[in-house]
């Protein structure tokens, strides 16, 4: 029963995203991206800022697609992505329940470009765990050519074939340090921090979702790693890195909220991940107290942020779809 229940919510979210209609606040940034690529040559898309992404909306105005399509495809990479990560788990529906509120609702219902980039991400966790470096980097090279902040996750790929060490940790995020430090030096850093470092332009949800995402992280770290390393040594070593990306993260919200807020998006899947995982991480008297807790934070975080937030008024209400014939294209 709970089989059927992931395979009917995974089909309804995929639904419910690929065929909104003028829902999200990216609806009318990409309508204008889709537009400027119309007179463009294949070739010009594949010469700037996350040529994937352009290059797929000039093959669709060279087949003769509507920009409609450009929300299917990204969905459709997404959820995708999502599933053949949650698959993985002993419990695939609870990581879709829990990936909802923040990730679903912010990406693929609201944010094309990178939904599609996350869900390629969950293809390189997946390699990770496998210990696949050739395909996690193929992964996250193809992601970051189409969102450019995903980028960050090849500091990660030395790690693969790495015994956990402290020595290696070490090494590994001095690498990162590096990495972000040559990622700083491109274009696309240097469009972003002219955007959002020392300007007026905030993520105001963001802090809200970091200061989340940092907690995730922390109890990771202190209250889960040691039976995680004993029950799921095979991926204990990514959520061990990614939990410490979740408490660094949230750090850059002192030079920029918004830049902090898209990539913690990046790090939600492995947020999910352990969440679900933790009625099978063997706890006895806080049992039901560990299980629950991460679905209500969540499920407050939700209801909070659809009944206080201008944004989601703005963005999200009413709902509106074509999948039933209207509009027509």
């Amino acid at each position: 029963m709970r089989y059927i229940a992931y395979w009917l919510t995974l089909a309804f979210l995929f639904l419910f995203s690929a065929f909104r209609w003028e829902v999200g606040c990216d609806w009318s940034g990409y309508l204008h991206q889709f537009e400027v690529q119309r007179d463009r040559s294949l070739s010009d898309a594949l010469t700037g800022r996350d040529p994937l992404w352009w290059l797929m909306i000039g093959l669709l105005h060279r087949f003769g697609f509507a920009y409609e399509w450009m929300n299917i495809i990204s969905s459709a990479v997404f959820f995708w992505g999502l599933h053949y990560l949650a698959k993985r788990q002993p419990d695939p529906f609870a990581v879709i329940i829990i990936a909802f509120p923040v990730l679903i609702m912010n990406m693929p219902l609201s944010a094309m470009r990178q939904a599609a980039a996350i869900g390629l991400i969950c293809f390189a966790i997946s390699a990770f765990i496998d210990r696949k470096m050739t395909r996690y980097v193929i992964f996250v090279i193809i992601a970051a050519a189409i969102h450019s902040s995903a980028a960050i996750f090849l500091v990660l790929a030395p790690a693969i074939h790495l015994r956990y060490t402290a020595l290696n940790i070490t090494a590994t995020f001095l690498f990162a340090v590096l990495g972000a430090y040559l990622l700083l030096q491109t274009g696309s850093a240097e469009i972003a921090f002219a955007r959002y470092v020392g300007t007026d332009i905030v993520a105001f949800g963001g802090v809200f979702r970091n200061g989340l995402l940092a907690l995730s992280g922390l109890i990771f770290m202190l209250f889960l790693a040691k039976r995680w390393k004993t029950e799921f040594p095979c991926d204990y070593k990514i959520i061990s890195l990614t939990s410490l990306l979740m408490i660094l993260v949230a750090g850059l919200n002192l030079l920029s909220t918004v830049i902090a807020d898209r990539i913690s998006y990046f790090l939600l899947p492995a947020q999910a991940i352990i969440f679900a995982r933790i009625p099978y991480l063997g706890f006895r008297r806080t049992q039901t107290f560990m299980t629950v807790l991460p679905y209500l934070i969540l499920g407050l975080f939700f209801f909070a942020w659809t009944g206080l937030s201008g944004h989601f008024r703005l963005c999200y209400t009413p709902y509106r779809t074509w999948i039933f014939g209207t509009p027509e294209f």
